[in-house]
């Protein structure tokens, strides 16, 4: 009890020393809204500090009873704690409220202080309906926007509080307001990143440059991703990397009172189109930071395992790759059309598959200061074929791979049907029966009336519907998975599924028979 009554006097004196600076600013005539509203998130957090500091006095108070033997001392004691703490909490809310009398969020929370902790719901209730008059959120975006007569945001396009994420920092990087889309974006808790340098939020060699950046574009430096929307790699707390679109713009002041704001949204793979891009971060010297999520059905990797890998080993020609990632970089990207963009026309490896056919163009990222290369380039891979609904099976018939097309055919999400039987896709009595046909077939050439042959066979969906498809299969030895069966697998419609049934020959006038309809096993 003694540690929070100490936490609770330090917060009155922070508020003490707060309110003094905002008058002498206010005299100065430079008070910004901003540097109120972070006033204000002090002063807010304090209340609820000295609220839960009451709370905890409650609590303390009444677990004396939970005890055998009760002594009077006991009580009077935590009684004497329990009413001081409530009178700091009720002081505290007091000042704070003096100086912030329509804010509904401070509002709100002092009408719970009344009906939890003085236990008074008729004055609580007064209060629950002023909060809900003046609102009980607020908004960055709008803050931002009322720092001057221009919107600093325009540039930015529509915004998205709940999703996009709203960083304002000092000259010298401290993070001074976040959004909560931040800070679930990078994994933190709330309030866990306010004092923190941005540059926690920056993979190297971006973190350690960072704060020099600042330094030359307050010092009047020339600005390289001010007013600009960067595709830049992020940091979680987990210390994964993922790729971010970050915006940045000075919000208010000049020199070491200036402030930026950035508004940061996860990039995401488009797989909309028909042939697919797959995107790779990587660093001036072609180490992959991250990429998309779509390596796995189009390399068949997941994109977490290629993180510290040279870009140029997932090439069948790596040092024609390397080639071309050193005009790249000796190139000045910024200032080409995307037409002007060195292209690189090449094959990339895959895990199950002959290699793919991509072409690829790089986009620039980050900047060069001082002999410091912390560029990053966007390497983007589009395929030059279609998706290709694919699983690979174990020895024991089990799928250790899939790619989402083919989930997406048979209505299953995600990779839910990793380490499933394939017997459990297989209808009615073919899932009893292939278990032997498996294993006997290990290591002999399969029948023409064999799925093997590709014939048009039935596999099940999730909703117990029966698809009509065609198998191609192949053989790979996998490093760590041992022996594996690739199989593709391509829908057919009702015509071809009629066709297998059905026996079409051409001859000639001798009786020789010339061809046969496509759905007859090759004999």
């Amino acid at each position: 009890m003694a540690g929070m009554a100490m936490a609770v006097w330090y917060g009155l004196l922070l508020l003490y020393a707060a309110q003094q600076l905002a008058r002498e600013m206010h005299k100065d005539g430079d008070a910004l809204d901003l540097v109120s509203y972070v006033e204000y998130q002090r002063n807010y957090r304090t209340c609820v500090r000295a609220h839960k500091a009451a709370l905890m006095a409650q609590r303390h108070f009444w677990s004396c009873f939970m005890h055998e033997t009760v002594y009077y001392r006991d009580i009077q004691k935590r009684m004497v704690l329990m009413e001081a703490a409530e009178q700091r909490a009720l002081t505290m809310y007091k000042r704070v409220l003096e100086r912030y009398p329509k804010n509904g969020r401070l509002l709100k929370v002092y009408g719970r202080f009344l009906e939890n902790v003085r236990h008074d719901p008729w004055t609580a209730a007064k209060f629950y309906a002023e909060a809900q008059k003046n609102g009980t959120t607020e908004s960055l975006v709008n803050l931002a926007r009322g720092q001057s007569g221009d919107d600093v945001l325009a540039e930015a396009g529509n915004i998205n509080e709940k999703l996009d994420g709203i960083i304002v920092i000092n000259s010298t990087g401290i993070m001074l307001m976040l959004n909560y889309a931040a800070v679930t974006m990078f994994g933190y808790d709330k309030g866990e990143l306010d004092g923190k340098n941005v540059s926690l939020l920056m993979p190297a060699p971006f973190s350690t440059m960072h704060d020099t950046f600042l330094k030359r574009y307050v010092e009047g430096g020339d600005a390289h991703i001010i007013g600009k929307s960067r595709t830049m790699v992020a940091l979680r707390k987990d210390r994964a990397m993922f790729p971010i679109s970050l915006w940045v713009a000075r919000l208010s002041g000049l020199g070491a009172e200036t402030l930026f704001i950035g508004v940061i949204r996860r990039t995401l793979a488009d797989t909309s189109s028909r042939n697919r891009a797959v995107r790779f971060w990587t660093t001036a010297t072609g180490t992959i930071m991250c990429a998309d999520d779509t390596t796995k059905d189009c390399f068949g990797v997941e994109a977490s395992e290629l993180v510290g890998q040279p870009i140029s080993s997932l090439c069948t020609d790596p040092d024609a790759f390397e080639r071309y990632l050193m005009e790249v970089a000796s190139t000045d990207t910024e200032s080409k059309t995307a037409e002007e963009q060195p292209v690189l026309k090449a094959q990339m490896k895959h895990e199950y598959l002959a290699p793919v056919n991509v072409t690829i163009t790089t986009e620039f990222g980050g900047a060069l200061a001082q002999g410091h290369d912390c560029r990053s380039f966007v390497i983007k891979a589009k395929l030059e074929s279609e998706a290709v609904a694919l699983m690979s099976l174990d020895a024991k018939g089990r799928i250790c791979y899939t790619t989402d097309k083919l989930a997406a055919m048979l209505g299953y999400a995600g990779d839910t049907m990793i380490r499933m039987d394939l017997n459990s896709l297989l209808p009615q009595p073919y899932c009893q029966m292939h278990g032997a046909w498996f294993k006997e077939l290990q290591h002999k050439v399969p029948p023409p009336t064999s799925c093997r042959a590709g014939g048009v066979v039935q596999l099940l969906a999730a909703n117990g519907n029966k698809m009509a498809v065609t198998l191609k299969m192949s053989k790979k030895q996998h490093i760590e998975k041992g022996q594996l069966h690739v199989v593709q697998v391509t829908k057919v419609d009702d015509a071809a599924q009629l066709n297998q049934h059905c026996l079409q020959l051409n001859i000639n006038h001798n009786g020789i028979i010339l061809t046969t309809n496509t759905g007859v096993p090759h004999t």
